[in-house]
């Protein structure tokens, strides 16, 4: 990507925030769980990522002060930072505003009805019980540029529901938490470039895909208050993940997958005074997985079975103005060939704290990522249905990361960063052809399939953040570079991304927002035209938005999103609608 483009997205997103900062409280202390009383107001092109969840991710370890929190989600890991949704999602216990039942109800243009509603137990101590419901959906359809096409159909859904019960008795805290996911979309995108001999009309049921979770989890805390106590985190959980999609069109052909996982965790930590901690952290996860399918001319089946076990001892020493951790980290699984493998890595971190305006850090480290069907489906959900159903395991050989961070008075903090990887078997996306009919030459290209690569990642990137009385504006922007063993391009990986939020408060009743997120071209690449790369154009998604609030129980709001009509595509083939506007009201009793 050009430098002068670059620094366009820079200037540009600081422009915005000269014109809409953002507004958040200022926390009093930094030991307290995170509490999320608004869902977020959705963008619509977060359609294609409705299932992506909320990712923590940073570096740094802290100085002195311990940081905790306490996010429901499910982990996505990926090995480049997909584009966030704007803030967060479902919580594990009721928030601390001491409302019964909150709901958030929308509808916008084109067609895409919202719901959040929770119910908490009011004014919880001890017990916190509760459930949730978030609804998200778009209707419509896209205006097709080949005069011969018809237009192309979108119809996405997202049901996500819930329910949880956390006790904290004297010494510890027992939780348990369950929820199902229903997410249906349309495999909808296809090439009018490569296919525009013929007039094609999608049929909606031929293109459905159905992707359905259901989670539980089961945990025992320790509530030790000491700073000397022995702590402990044991857990238990099960998640199934399974599709129901036809494909190859108007064939019939059907695939169908069900991925079961039954994991546990435990972590154990003993300080001794203020300088040294000892800690033990093992994660097992046992994975089943099978695939249904009858595009054979009988109906098969085929299973597979994978387990992945990590353990992590490590030692942490915090002196007077730094903080050091050195420990190892003990990798065994089966892998794709039914073979277990064994790695062993290490891991080092340090920070200095020179200043509170400046601590340099760095750390080193690797380890195997696990790659499921949910994983990938979650980060790409217009994946072939049952694609790579004998997977492979990414494996970060080494991980070293630096920088400096540091607060500028209490209103201003920044994250400067850059690392290198060595990965093997990094998955790229590509796009397969799926025929119309058994005897066609064209294809639609419609599905992803992955494709693996040894691959050397170079990383820099900043963080900015603003937050000054009601004013609050945050600013990541991230740049990447591969070194790749085989493949043409880093296909469906953008070299640069960045991300601008933005509210302020007027008066304590009328919050304005902006929300910006551009992004470099990205290289695709047909199966069909293996020797050609080509590129996806850059794009800015811009978004403002305002809310009301007549009173602590109602309120309105109003977003207008994808403000500059790009119809830009994260994924090949697959464009955003365009200008989108979303309105709707707030009630909590």
């Amino acid at each position: 990507m050009k430098t002068k483009n670059i620094v366009k997205y820079i200037i540009s997103a600081l422009f915005i925030g000269l014109l809409a900062p953002a507004y958040a409280q200022q926390p009093d202390e930094l030991n307290k769980e995170v509490q999320v009383t608004r869902a977020y107001d959705p963008i619509i092109s977060d359609a294609n990522k409705i299932e992506v969840p909320l990712k923590v991710d940073d570096t740094l370890t802290h100085i002195k002060k311990e940081f905790t929190y306490n996010v429901l989600s499910r982990g996505v890991a990926s090995t480049y930072s997909i584009r966030p949704i704007p803030a967060a999602t479902i919580i594990e216990q009721a928030y601390t505003d001491p409302h019964f039942l909150y709901a958030r109800l929308g509808f916008g243009y084109p067609v895409s009805p919202l719901a959040d509603i929770y119910i908490n137990n009011y004014n919880p101590k001890s017990l916190s019980v509760g459930a949730y419901y978030n609804l998200r959906s778009i209707f419509g359809n896209i205006e097709n540029s080949n005069p011969k096409g018809h237009d192309i159909p979108i119809d996405e859904m997202s049901h996500n529901a819930g329910a949880y019960i956390k006790n904290q008795f004297e010494h510890f805290t027992l939780g348990f938490n369950a929820g199902f996911k229903y997410h249906k979309l349309l495999f909808s995108g296809y090439d009018t470039g490569l296919n525009n001999m013929f007039d094609y009309k999608p049929n909606k049921d031929s293109l459905t895909q159905v992707y359905t979770t259901i989670d539980a989890k089961l945990y025992l805390t320790s509530n030790n208050k000491d700073a000397n106590d022995f702590r402990y985190h044991i857990g238990a959980s099960f998640n199934r993940f399974g599709d129901n999609g036809k494909n190859r069109f108007d064939m019939g052909w059907l695939h169908g997958m069900n991925e079961n996982t039954i994991g546990g965790e435990i972590y154990l930590a003993k300080p001794f005074n203020d300088l040294h901690l000892f800690g033990l952290k093992a994660d097992f996860n046992y994975y089943n997985r099978k695939l249904k399918s009858n595009l054979m001319p009988t109906e098969t089946d085929s299973t597979r079975n994978r387990y992945h076990l990590l353990i992590e001892p490590n030692y942490t020493f915090k002196g007077d103005n730094f903080e050091l951790l050195l420990g190892a980290k003990i990798d065994i699984a089966k892998e794709h060939d039914d073979k277990t493998k064994t790695y062993i890595r290490p891991h080092a971190e340090l920070a200095y704290l020179l200043a509170n305006e400046f601590t340099p850090y760095a750390s080193i480290n690797g380890g195997r990522e696990m790659n499921t069907y949910q994983k990938i489906a979650s980060e790409n959900p217009y994946i072939l249905p049952g694609m790579n159903f004998n997977m492979r395991n990414t494996m970060h050989d080494y991980k070293i990361r630096g920088g400096f961070k540091g607060n500028i008075q209490p209103a201003f903090s920044y994250n400067i960063y850059a690392g290198y990887s060595l990965i093997k078997n990094m998955y790229f996306f590509r796009n397969t052809p799926q025929p119309i009919d058994a005897n066609s030459p064209y294809s639609l290209y419609n599905n992803f399939d992955v494709e693996y690569d040894e691959v050397q990642e170079f990383n820099a990137g900043a963080e900015l953040n603003v937050n000054y009385s009601i004013v609050n504006a945050s600013l990541k922007a991230n740049y990447y570079n591969y070194n790749l063993s085989d493949l043409k391009a880093p296909f469906h990986r953008p070299e640069f991304t960045m991300d601008f939020n933005a509210n302020l408060t007027i008066a304590q009743y009328l919050i304005l927002s902006a929300r910006l997120h551009a992004q470099s071209k990205t290289a695709y690449n047909y199966y069909a035209l293996q020797d050609k790369t080509l590129y996806n154009d850059e794009f800015f998604d811009l978004g403002l938005g305002a809310e009301y609030l007549f009173s602590r129980n109602f309120s309105v709001f109003l977003n207008v999103n994808n403000l500059l009509n790009k119809k830009y595509m994260v994924w090949n083939l697959y464009r955003v609608p365009g200008i989108h506007v979303q309105g709707g009201i707030t009630l909590s009793f």
